[in-house]
């Protein structure tokens, strides 16, 4: 009986699948169809009713074709919109363009955390500090003596609220306690402070 269950919803998400995919070849067909007369027209594109006009056969939900034009303006390339008129160009859109340039991004890490900690370091401005030390690499980096010195941690050591323990506290525990190999021994002048939220 069970078998048969998952067979059964199986089959019903499949229909699904096949129904959304349908419904977007029929909605990038209407605007490809409706749009291309229009296209060096001052008023480009079709209008969403249009377009949802346009696909709709009897008896189906004007809904499904809703779904299917969020899911292409999501999606596709060369798909461009101007408030609720729609049509495809030959050039990608800038919006596609910019969600790809952000997909690469959040694949290169590195690159990201190489580049905050960059212009960190390129301001200079310490304030009423003796010293600032962004992103130190070890705790070497941080002198151990009398002064007050901020020190901001690398991206690499996240913190998040209500949580002990973060790579942030993790981190500023082992500045706290030791320089290098040896231990602390100006701690009585070392204090820190959560002062981003996350």
């Amino acid at each position: 009986m069970q078998i048969i269950i998952a067979l059964a919803v199986n089959w019903t998400l499949a229909l699904s699948n096949r129904e959304r995919d349908s419904a977007c070849r029929r909605v990038a067909r209407t605007i490809y169809l409706g749009s291309a007369p229009t296209l060096r027209a001052a008023n480009r594109g079709l209008e969403d009713r249009r377009i949802k006009l346009g696909c709709v056969q009897p008896g189906e939900s004007v809904s499904t074709f809703g779904d299917a034009l969020r899911r292409l303006t999501d999606q596709a390339t060369h798909l461009y919109i101007d408030n609720t008129r729609y049509w495809f160009s030959t050039q990608p859109s800038v919006t596609r363009l910019a969600q790809d340039r952000a997909e690469q991004i959040q694949q290169d890490t590195d690159k990201v955390w190489e580049e905050i900690i960059r212009r960190l370091r390129a301001d200079k401005q310490r304030g009423e500090f003796a010293g600032v030390h962004m992103a130190p690499s070890s705790t070497s980096d941080v002198p151990d003596d009398n002064s007050v010195r901020l020190v901001v941690l690398a991206p690499q050591h996240p913190h998040k609220a209500k949580e002990d323990d973060t790579l942030a506290l993790i981190q500023a525990d082992e500045i706290l306690n030791s320089k290098g190999a040896s231990p602390r021994y100006c701690k009585c002048c070392c204090s820190w402070r959560r002062t981003l939220p996350s």
